[in-house]
């Protein structure tokens, strides 16, 4: 016998995570979300904006704490111009977080010293 569903039991809910990095910021991974202090969560969605845009373009990453990619982006050469995060876990990762593990962006590039760039990721939660 198939029991249906209750709405209640169906719920999630979504959040941002942003981070605008700064002129002359340089690469590195940089934390979105301290371990413990996000709901255990899928990445679903998300983009760079460049804000400052000087000859090349930044390339963003999201990562687990271990430096697995689990979506990728390069910034657009416009100013105010979303590019969309392609998900795409790597092997052997997930687009999921723990909550105990931070979720992290790291700036594979640095495309120009005066590049000013905001990250945009949206998560969904997970029971």
């Amino acid at each position: 016998m198939v029991t249906k569903v209750e709405d209640k039991e169906m719920q999630t809910q979504t959040f941002v995570l942003t981070r605008s990095r700064v002129p002359n910021e340089g690469t590195g991974q940089f934390e979105l979300a301290a371990a413990g202090k996000h709901p255990k969560c899928k990445l679903i969605s998300g983009q760079v904006i460049p804000t400052i845009y000087s000859t090349a373009a930044d390339v963003i990453a999201i990562e687990h704490e271990d430096g697995g990619d689990v979506a990728t982006a390069t910034a657009s050469a416009t100013i105010g111009t979303p590019g969309a995060l392609l998900i795409a876990p790597a092997a052997g990762y997930s687009a999921v977080f723990e909550r105990n593990e931070p979720i992290l962006m790291k700036a594979s590039t640095q495309g120009n010293a005066a590049n000013a760039t905001t990250v945009n990721c949206i998560f969904e939660t997970i029971d």
